[in-house]
């Protein structure tokens, strides 16, 4: 039964299908609030909805409305690409306690129902993508089939750290789970110490999002945890396979899902059930019913080991041009992650030139510490140009990679990174909870701020201080901060080079305060108004 059906019979109506703030609605209760969302959708000759996932909630009320509306849906995940819309749309308020009782839902044709979704693809530009809610019908009757008929029951309930306007968590979050009148909670988890899952929850996150929450004790493990976006780390895979069903999806917005994995010691992937690859094309060719085309190609090499497996090879357009030559970023990668000081890298060209963001493990932040980064970046090339002729010109040292919602590498924030003028602090650790963040980082003697300022005695700029609390704030609570806006700024204390630092950023009402110290002293303080 698709949830089309479950709204216009009455079998399923005494079942909670929503959690809000720790209150169940039952489909009845729902079908009231989307009866309300419907009509007032109807009452407008504009065909299209934009919805954005605020609010979990507000999302799927009037994501159901627009269906039965009959309205064309387009999905955003940021605000700003409102300006690239080039139609009429509707954009809602949220939900409405008003609901209307005994409506009569019609039925619809899900063919005749279109979404529109924005995905980056392999290049920074959005780019428009329609499917039909057919398509995604097609798809949770076959994950139904292939993983939650098998490993849960109907009294599970799904929680998700994911944006239910991306593909797979629309997917996985939202239509299936209703369709089978699981119990959906719409508080979307946004930091690993909200978790608290008991053993018959569904977990929908990304593997950057996994990765976080192997740091922290869980006190529970769910029943299944369903992943995508990027392959997750075998370290990673580990940890939750012990208790946990875990189902590493493979696919893209465009094509939705085409193979999984559950095992960490295992990198063969096995195909969907009813999608076919063609076995003849040089890169990963679907047909499905997910989408609308008759075949959808990604750029990803790949060689088949079984009738259904297939392992992955290259992305054949992350190959680029350095001096000339062809580089494959992922052979540069795999050089890189090779040196003993290296958990992590991920190359791109910038410019003319070929860039590095690498994380450290231990040793080599200890390494960094002593010696700075010079030290740090030549002690790398020496190791890698016995592998390469072609080696990154410019590196940046990060804690993390950052990651889109949908847990793919932000290659814009990437970009932006290295675009900055000024020397990157270098993390030591980070800390991030719902309303704070908590950074211990050195300014190293060898960042450009300190040329000039002052020759002889060298110290950290009080507008650079100001300028890393508008970059982190951004980078990392997603709050972007009008740098004229600073109140009560006071230097205390000079900071100088190679000084481990600690940075707190408390996000408040109406303000964003910081706190420049270390164990013994304040260095800098001030509030920013939002």
């Amino acid at each position: 039964m698709n949830f089309i059906e479950l709204f216009t019979k009455n079998e399923y109506d005494h079942r909670p299908i929503l959690r809000k703030n720790g209150h169940d609605f039952t489909l009845e209760e729902i079908k009231k609030f989307v009866a309300f969302q419907t009509e007032k959708f109807l009452k407008s000759d504009i065909k299209n909805v934009v919805l954005f996932a605020d609010s979990n909630f507000d999302f799927i009320i009037n994501f159901l409305g627009a269906v039965f509306a009959r309205k064309e849906i387009i999905l955003l995940t940021d605000k700003t690409r409102l300006s690239q819309l080039d139609v009429d749309y509707i954009l809602p308020e949220n939900y409405s306690e008003i609901s209307i009782p005994d409506y009569k839902f019609c039925q619809i044709n899900p063919k005749e129902i279109f979404i529109t979704l924005f995905t980056s693809g392999s290049t920074f530009s959005p780019k428009k993508f329609k499917k039909s809610l057919y398509n995604l019908l097609a798809e949770s009757k076959d994950i139904y089939e292939q993983f939650y008929k098998k490993y849960s029951s109907d009294k599970t309930t799904v929680v998700a750290t994911t944006n239910p306007a991306h593909m797979f968590s629309l997917t996985f979050y939202f239509i299936l789970p209703l369709e089978h009148c699981y119990l959906i909670d719409t508080e979307r988890v946004n930091f690993p110490e909200e978790l608290d899952l008991k053993k018959n929850y569904i977990l929908i996150s990304t593997p950057a999002f996994l990765d976080r929450i192997t740091d922290y004790e869980l006190k529970s493990s769910p029943e299944i945890i369903f992943t995508a976006g990027s392959k997750l780390k075998k370290e990673t895979f580990e940890v939750f396979e012990k208790n946990s069903v875990v189902v590493d999806i493979y696919g893209s917005t465009e094509t939705s899902t085409i193979a999984y994995r559950t095992k960490s010691n295992d990198e063969r992937l096995t195909i969907i059930d009813n999608v076919k690859l063609d076995t003849s094309a040089d890169v990963i060719t679907v047909e499905s019913e997910y989408f609308l085309e008759d075949k959808l190609t990604i750029a990803d090499a790949y060689e088949m080991v079984s009738d259904n497996q297939f392992i992955l090879k290259n992305r054949t357009d992350r190959i680029v041009k350095i001096l000339e030559k062809r580089v494959l970023l992922s052979e540069i990668e795999s050089i890189i992650n090779r040196h003993e000081f290296v958990k992590e890298n991920y190359c791109l060209k910038h410019g003319d030139n070929l860039a590095a963001a690498v994380i450290l493990n231990e040793k080599g932040r200890e390494f960094f510490i002593k010696n700075g980064k010079l030290k740090t970046v030549q002690n790398i090339k020496n190791f890698c140009k016995n592998y390469s002729e072609i080696q990154p010109k410019k590196w940046k040292f990060l804690p993390e990679i950052p990651t889109t919602q949908c847990g793919k590498i932000d290659k814009e924030k990437i970009e932006k990174i290295f675009d900055l003028n000024l020397s990157l602090p270098f993390i030591i650790s980070k800390k991030i909870e719902q309303n704070s963040l908590e950074l211990k980082l050195i300014f190293y003697k060898n960042s450009n701020f300190f040329n000039g300022h002052f020759e002889n005695f060298p110290i950290v700029p009080g507008v650079v201080q100001l300028f890393y609390v508008n970059f982190f704030t951004e980078n990392m609570l997603g709050i972007k901060l009008p740098l004229t806006e600073a109140k009560k700024v006071k230097f205390s204390n000079i900071i100088p080079p190679d000084e481990e630092v600690i940075l707190t950023i408390k996000n408040k009402e109406n303000s964003i305060e910081y706190t420049y110290l270390s164990d013994d002293k304040i260095y800098s303080s001030g509030i920013f108004v939002k």
